[in-house]
């Protein structure tokens, strides 16, 4: 995990297989869950802990390559515990595997096209990001359909509660990192293999969009906003909202998820059980001078009351590029729910986009207001000259207030 977050790769160039980690140099806080014998021993009420620990030594993106070891797909305490943490902590951002319960377990899906329930706790917790597997390029005679495709081992949603889980998918399928219980052998001609592996698994995905949020991170800290290129007097410190926001709004539609035992294709669209929002990619999540030219407003941390509402305009111009799609996300810390809940919603903030004053666009896929998940995206799609006006409504809040954040992207003005 470490190693395909933030590894730094000492194997000779001529070994073009190797390459660094998704965000090499990036500093690294540890929290031991396991027992010596390998037996997992965190406890819910350790959760508070074991993250504060992390914030002390200024880490706000959590890694949790871990789950259930049967799928789990309700809302428990470790469900609970994160989510709790996170609203009290919202800078924090905790990233959780989706599970490898997928088709590999045939007793779990006697039908190929009904996969669904086995994301595991607490990847099903409203506040974190959970992380299904794509396919990768490689080994393709293996009967694998790369990137397109979700990975059959990959755990499939909705949440018990009909939340959208995974909220999205990365690379999963054998991917090289560095490798424990290993001895360092100095033979430069085979150092490669000493140091390295292979492994598959939503734990391997985890650890690649792990990387990329910290990359986001950076991205903010940088000043890279508004304008994409460094600007030390843009510094923005981004909430986990905003963060996860930028990924879900960014995240590309797959074409389908591979069954490999039964040698079939599954009918995959975004929003489904098997790829939530879609596969992450920071080149179609943030603007970067020089490799592309698409437009971006954020919200980072906006205030809106109960019964209120926020509205943006804006309007699409070809002069600043010609992307045909104008995609919104938002989203919000909320407050945890009860163990056990059947609606675990607690503050509902809602999303639509009304375009040239006679046609709204709903979000998550819907044709109408969304009242289950704390993540609401609208894509909607254009052409020069359109206007477009988001509108955030305050719908039911438990509390006076709640903090939202929100992405969109596209050519506007």
């Amino acid at each position: 995990m470490c190693g395909t977050i933030a590894g730094n790769n000492i194997i000779p160039k001529s070994k073009k297989e190797y390459f660094n980690g998704i965000a090499p140099n990036a500093k690294i806080a540890f929290y031991k869950i396991f027992d010596n014998d390998g037996s997992f021993k965190l406890k819910s009420q350790e959760v508070e802990r074991m993250l504060n620990i992390g914030r002390k030594a200024k880490s706000f993106i959590h890694n949790a390559s871990w789950g259930a070891k049967e799928p789990k797909n309700g809302y428990g305490k470790f469900s609970h515990a994160f989510d709790q943490y996170i609203f009290s902590h919202p800078a924090s951002l905790v990233l959780v595997s989706a599970g490898n319960w997928g088709t590999k377990r045939t007793n779990l899906c006697p039908d190929e096209a009904n996969c669904g329930n086995t994301v595991s706790e607490p990847g099903t917790a409203k506040n974190i990001i959970s992380v299904g597997s794509s396919e990768n390029a490689r080994n393709l005679e293996k009967g694998r359909l790369g990137y397109d495709y979700v990975a059959d081992f990959s755990a499939r949603g909705p949440s018990l509660d009909n939340r959208i889980k995974p909220d999205v998918v990365a690379p999963g399928i054998d991917i090289r990192s560095a490798a424990s219980k290993r001895k360092w052998k100095i033979q430069p001609e085979r150092m490669g293999y000493n140091l390295t592996k292979k492994r598959n698994g939503t734990s391997m995905s985890t650890a690649v969009v792990s990387g990329t949020a910290a990359l986001i991170r950076e991205y903010f800290l940088d000043g890279y906003y508004p304008k994409g290129e460094a600007d030390s007097t843009k510094r923005l410190f981004p909430t986990a909202a905003l963060v996860k926001a930028v990924l879900i709004n960014g995240a590309q539609t797959l074409k389908g998820c591979n069954h490999q035992i039964t040698s079939k294709v599954i009918d995959s669209k975004e929003y489904d059980v098997h790829q939530g929002f879609g596969a992450v990619s920071l080149l179609n999540s943030l603007p970067l001078k020089g490799k592309n030219n698409f437009k971006m407003i954020v919200k980072n941390s906006k205030k809106i009351l109960q019964s209120g509402r926020d509205e943006y305009s804006f309007k699409i111009s070809d002069k600043i590029c010609t992307i045909n799609t104008f995609s919104v996300t938002i989203t919000w810390t909320d407050e945890a729910g009860a163990p056990g809940c059947s609606a675990c919603l607690v503050n509902d903030i809602d999303l639509h986009v009304r375009k040239n004053d006679n046609s709204n666009f709903f979000p998550n896929g819907l044709k109408e207001a969304d009242h289950t998940n704390n993540v609401e995206r609208v894509r909607v799609p254009v052409q020069n000259n359109d206007v477009l006006l988001i509108i955030v409504d305050g719908t039911n809040f438990k509390s006076e207030k709640i903090w939202y954040s929100l992405v969109a992207t596209g050519c506007f003005y």
